[in-house]
């Protein structure tokens, strides 16, 4: 199809074919100049036959010039399209490339920008930790609610929150050399004490809670801390198997203690460590105390306004399990093998699936000589220590060295051998004790269950690895 300008073009050239056409033939042979000499027929003739071939040269010229000419506006048409599609062809490459230069570039900077902004970010947030006023500010305040949120029964929940502000604390003063706000803090020494109780930090323990009761004796007192700390520090003594030390501390907490929960607990504690120091051999009169004490809660809950929870009724029938299984292991270092199972048992009956009166009930049953009976309650307390996740995760590690040990024992006495490389574990759990404290750390005790009584880590390891040596 031809455009406007090409038809124009065509048109044209054609015109100017015709007219040389026409002007060639009028004017070939001199015709219109000179003319023929019309007299002469054959001079006619020859005219009219010139004229005529000049006539047939015109009509097959004229076409293929015509023709000749719209071949060359039709490759010059074909050429010039050529070359703009060509030229818009680069246009646009060019375009594409700048377009994704520009995306390239923008991402570039976009990417920066997000870089500077996480950097303005971690730069406020260190100057936030770390700025002697705002850092120290912040943990003073978190400190002062940990405290608050934090109970004798919800301890372990907090184990992760307990230790990371503490070492966020430290964190603080190795920067700036032994902070005089933390250090005159009751809530700061309270939650750092607590810290050392539950990663087995001998002197961390000792220290900070130490200073809770020179503070508060200098301050005067805040909520129930210095008894807490008391018991903190009589429960970390016996650890240490230093007895008179920590019956001293807990005695001191129970006269400024409130009567509750905390009471009955400290009770405990003290029957324990009594029972130990004198090696089971005082008249039990600390158990019976404790006994008392839970029997008065429990007396009061039915005349009360506001009766005990499901919850709290459960943590007493623990709290008195604890006092059937002291009760036992006096039996049980006396040789008194039936009235030592005669006291598990009613422990058991209080908290089922009990792990250490089921290891102890195997343990008698084992001195009577009732082999059969004592293995299948041992593969009873073993399963319930390895299949139970909570107890194989305890946040305390010495807490995790005595179920473990317990189990391996029940596992070897009963004949398992150890199916899960429990053994190992426990070991390695001791030589992690021991690496956290260089100095003290082999003045840490463990309670055995085969002997009833507490021993060091070298012991406890003799005894996990070979408790039938015990029995012959």
């Amino acid at each position: 199809m031809f455009t406007n300008r090409k038809k124009r073009l065509w048109l044209l050239g054609m015109a100017l074919v015709l007219v040389g056409g026409m002007v060639f033939v009028l004017t070939s042979n001199n015709v219109l100049a000179q003319g023929p000499d019309l007299k002469d027929v054959d001079t006619r003739l020859k005219a009219l036959e010139k004229t005529v071939d000049n006539l047939f040269n015109f009509i097959i010229v004229i076409p293929a010039l015509a023709a000749i000419m719209v071949v060359v506006l039709e490759l010059r048409t074909w050429l010039t399209e050529r070359s703009e599609a060509q030229l818009a062809r680069g246009r646009e490459r060019r375009e594409a490339e700048s377009a994704a230069t520009v995306d390239a570039v923008m991402s570039s900077v976009n990417q920066i920008l997000r870089f500077q902004a996480e950097q303005a970010g971690i730069g406020t947030r260190l100057l936030e930790t770390f700025n002697p006023s705002k850092g120290i500010e912040a943990v003073l305040g978190d400190a002062k609610e940990l405290r608050r949120q934090v109970k004798r029964y919800n301890l372990y929940q907090h184990h992760v929150a307990i230790t990371r502000l503490a070492e966020k604390m430290q964190n603080l003063e190795d920067l700036y050399v032994d902070l005089p706000d933390f250090r005159e803090s009751i809530d700061c020494n309270y939650i750092r004490g607590l810290a050392g109780h539950l990663n087995s930090q001998i002197e961390a323990t000792d220290r900070y809670f130490r200073a809770v009761g020179e503070l508060i004796a200098r301050k005067g007192p805040l909520d129930n801390l210095e008894a807490i700390s008391l018991y903190f520090l009589g429960v970390h003594r016996k650890n240490l198997n230093l007895l008179e030390e920590s019956l001293e501390c807990l005695e001191r907490a129970l006269e400024i203690w409130s009567r509750g929960e905390r009471e009955i607990l400290t009770r405990i504690e003290i029957a324990e460590v009594v029972a130990l120091d004198t090696r089971y051999t005082d008249d039990k009169k600390r158990v019976g105390a404790a006994h008392h004490a839970i029997d008065g809660v429990l007396d009061a809950d039915r005349t009360r306004s506001q009766p005990l929870t499901p919850e709290q009724k459960a943590n007493l029938d623990a709290l008195k399990e604890r006092l059937y299984l002291i009760e036992g292991n006096y039996a049980f270092r006396h040789g008194d093998w039936d009235g030592a199972i005669e006291n598990y048992e009613k422990g058991r009956l209080l908290k089922p699936g009990g792990v250490f009166t089921t290891l102890s009930i195997g343990l008698g049953h084992w001195k009577q000589g009732l082999i059969d009976e004592a293995k299948q309650e041992l593969d009873q307390a073993y399963h319930l220590i390895v299949d139970s996740h909570r107890h194989l995760t305890h946040f305390e590690r010495r807490g995790r060295i005595l179920r473990g040990g317990s189990a391996a024992i029940a596992a070897k006495l009963c004949g398992l051998g150890d199916p899960v490389g429990l053994l190992g574990l426990v070991l390695k759990e001791i030589e992690d004790l021991r690496w956290k404290n260089p100095e003290t750390g082999h003045t840490f005790h463990i309670f055995c269950p085969l002997t009833k009584e507490m021993h060091t880590l070298t012991d406890f390891e003799n005894h996990i690895s070979r408790p039938l040596d015990f029995f012959q």
